[in-house]
């Protein structure tokens, strides 16, 4: 590329780390803006700024949207990546390849595909409240606006900031993300349909590629936080008879009083971060008959989730209306003993996988030695059936038996 390309990001606060460029690009200039006056970089340039009355969160949006003015005179073409982003191969190839004749590029979503998709992701993994991301499918429906237009990945996209079209779709974005939910691809796609902006679609999967991989944030939910949904989820999810919870892990029962929202049999308690969580204890009364621990392993006389996914199950008759009250005790494990217990765990599997082995080695030894006995047996009953033996007999009966 003829004309330096800016890449940047922003980290604001404590929540990610910023990974140094392994290999810098000459034609490159690599901007992180931050509040963070800790944060230093040797492949990086750091650019400090205030945070004029916004939450950390909406900063860092308003720099992944709007930009700043020191790309905006200094550059044609920028790319925005999370900071959890690493790169594995050229940037500047990259962009060569997929920043075609439209002024934006963005990567399609690996996993879903609607926004209505991406509000029950964002609900289960605790991404925003309830409320705001309500408030955005209400304003959307209001808008009639057509969920059907796909999804895109935001972690890394292409643009042309000084483009007119981009500028308007850019600006009207950041106000969807103030004014609504902060999950930003939740208003993408209405504003792409409201300005018309032309997106050039990347097929790629952003977990999965050969450009750059995608880590973790430094900042989660906490590991006992839970959704529970009343009734069987489908392809009718319907967000109303969603709810999050945030109990404690200190090993004290959290008391949970819900109006049951409409008539069902179960209940579904999501954990989106559970790996090391142990349910200690579930006091359950009347309507629930019963309950059971999905993805969990018997630990000591507790359950353990040793996946980042874990659900309970509560059973029973929901009416709505009433009142389902029932306490759950959960205990986060520590790093080593966990790793400690996995471990145990891993060996006990590998220990049976091997039992599983010998026991099949021999009921194929077993099946190979009847298989020969059966053959055996059919060559005898053919020979008890041929007239040499039935001649052979006869001679028998005539003959004296043999002394020696």
């Amino acid at each position: 590329m003829e004309k330096k390309l800016c890449v940047y990001t922003c980290i604001t606060g404590d929540y990610d780390n910023l990974h140094e460029i392994e290999t810098p690009e000459k034609n490159i200039d690599y901007l992180c803006f931050t509040n963070n006056k800790s944060l230093k970089s040797k492949t990086w340039k750091i650019i400090y700024i205030n945070n004029d009355g916004l939450d950390d969160h909406h900063l860092s949006r308003k720099i992944k949207m709007l930009g700043h003015p020191i790309i905006s005179r200094n550059y044609q073409v920028s790319l925005w990546m999370d900071a959890s982003v690493i790169w594995k191969k050229s940037i500047t190839d990259f962009v060569s390849k997929y920043y075609k004749n439209q002024p934006f590029s963005a990567i399609k979503h690996s996993l879903r595909n609607s926004i209505h998709e991406e509000a029950l992701a964002c609900l289960q993994l605790h991404k925003d409240s309830k409320t705001n991301i309500l408030k955005t499918l209400s304003f959307l429906e209001s808008e009639n606006f057509p969920d059907n237009l796909g999804l895109y990945e935001m972690a890394v996209f292409i643009k042309n900031h000084n483009d007119p079209n981009v500028i308007k779709a850019m600006e009207l974005w950041f106000e969807m993300n103030q004014k609504y939910s902060k999950r930003d691809q939740l208003s993408f796609m209405y504003v792409i349909w409201k300005t018309g902006l032309q997106v050039h679609t990347i097929n790629l999967n952003v977990w999965d590629n050969q450009w750059f991989m995608n880590n973790s944030h430094k900042a989660k939910a906490s590991p006992s936080s839970f959704s529970m949904y009343f009734g069987e989820p489908n392809d009718n999810f319907d967000l109303k008879y969603f709810y999050n919870y945030s109990p404690e892990t200190d090993n004290k029962a959290f008391k949970i009083s819900q109006i049951i929202p409409r008539d069902c049999e179960k209940v579904y308690i999501n954990f989106p971060y559970a790996r090391g969580l142990i349910v200690k204890e579930i006091n359950d009364s009347s309507p629930i008959n019963q309950y059971e621990i999905i993805n969990a392993t018997p630990f000591n006389k507790d359950y353990i989730f040793l996946s980042g996914n874990g659900t309970i199950i509560l059973h029973g008759s929901f009416k709505q209306n009433k009142p389902l009250n029932f306490s759950i005790k959960l205990q986060q494990i520590n790093y080593d003993a966990l790793l400690k217990y996995t471990e145990t765990i891993s060996i006990a599997i590998n220990t049976f996988k091997n039992i599983e082995q010998e026991n099949r080695n021999l009921k194929n030894e077993n099946k190979a030695l009847r298989n020969e006995l059966d053959s055996q047996t059919q060559i005898l009953d053919t020979i008890k059936s041929s007239k040499s033996w039935k001649i052979i007999q006869k001679i028998k009966k005539i003959l004296p038996p043999y002394k020696h």
